[in-house]
């Protein structure tokens, strides 16, 4: 897992759709990167820093199956992510998320 800071995104309201809406905008900017894993590790910071969450996973679709390609946490006051997920357990999500 890395521990380094990634910029926040601030907006004007605190309305969740305004939120939803900035973190958007930084999904859209940050695709402009080209190396996925910190693609990956970028967007998994910028979801927690700004969703108040405590942890985040990116799933993708990868050969028909579903994958855990980055999952963060918030630990110590900072976000700590993991884009090597080869092999994770979905055992730490809910059922009703990875159910086909």
């Amino acid at each position: 897992m890395t521990s380094r800071s990634s910029p926040r995104i601030h907006p004007q309201s605190t309305n969740p759709d305004a939120r939803l809406s900035a973190v958007f905008d930084a999904v859209r900017a940050l695709t402009a990167t080209l190396a996925p894993d910190k693609l990956f590790d970028n967007l998994i910071r910028v979801v927690i820093e700004n969703s108040e969450a405590s942890t985040a996973c990116l799933l993708l679709v990868e050969g028909g199956r579903l994958e855990i390609v980055a999952q963060g946490k918030m630990e110590n006051q900072r976000v700590n992510v993991r884009t090597n997920c080869q092999g994770t357990s979905f055992s730490e999500l809910p059922e009703s998320i990875v159910a086909s």
